[in-house]
């Protein structure tokens, strides 16, 4: 259940609340918009990803190491690395630069490095959305039925 409240938050926010977002505000606005709701949704997404590593751990060590559980494990611990880095590195630091990009003279390197910032921010996203597909399905392909 953790990871697919993890995944269903990157997808919604992604593909939903951002495009809505900067779609129907101007950018000043729709960035102060995400910047509010970015705090929420790595919070909700670090506490989901340690609930799924946790329960992962625990199946991992029932399961005596399965190749499948390995593999979920490993997934599950890249994701909770690059959601813990941007929620608590990458987010931080492009805010603080955010909120010097609407001043009268933005200096290029303030805008080149909240660009970085950005893409990092969507790459890390990116990995920690593909690496949870992928965990679901090796969970789907690796459920056996208890009469299996």
């Amino acid at each position: 259940m953790a990871l697919v409240v993890w995944v269903g938050a990157v997808v919604f926010v992604s593909l939903v609340v951002a495009p809505v977002v900067f779609g129907s505000f101007p950018v000043e606005l729709a960035g102060t918009v995400m910047a509010g709701i970015f705090p929420v949704y790595y919070g909700v997404t670090a506490a989901a990803g340690v609930v799924a590593l946790a329960a992962a751990l625990v199946l991992w060590r029932l399961a005596r190491g399965s190749r499948a559980w390995t593999a979920m494990v490993v997934m599950l611990a890249i994701m909770l690395a690059a959601t813990t880095y941007a929620g608590g590195v990458v987010h931080p630091r492009a805010r603080a630069l955010r909120l010097r990009l609407h001043q009268q003279a933005v200096e290029p390197e303030v805008q080149a490095e909240f660009d970085l910032l950005h893409r990092r921010a969507v790459r890390l996203n990116g990995v920690v959305l593909l690496l949870g597909l992928a965990t679901v399905a090796v969970a789907a392909n690796s459920f056996r039925f208890p009469s299996d």
